[in-house]
């Protein structure tokens, strides 16, 4: 089963969420790499959406305040 890894950032309107930027990665490596490389984290919401574990469902990474560390 294939995964699907989504990067989505944005920030809120009102109580809505009003999403800046959008992009699908074929390894969460390089969706993490997305997040550090363009600052997506500053965003006032930033995640890491993974999809095909299990039918009709996807887990959620908060991105928000994420530091890097390579260690």
């Amino acid at each position: 089963m294939q995964l699907q890894y989504t990067v989505v950032a944005g920030k809120y309107d009102g109580h809505d969420r009003n999403v800046k930027y959008v992009n699908d990665f074929d390894t969460l490596e390089a969706a993490f790499n997305c997040v550090f490389n363009k600052d997506l984290m500053t965003y006032p919401w930033c995640e890491i959406e993974i999809r095909g574990a299990l039918e009709g469902s996807y887990f959620v990474i908060d991105c928000k305040d994420m530091r890097y560390s390579n260690t």
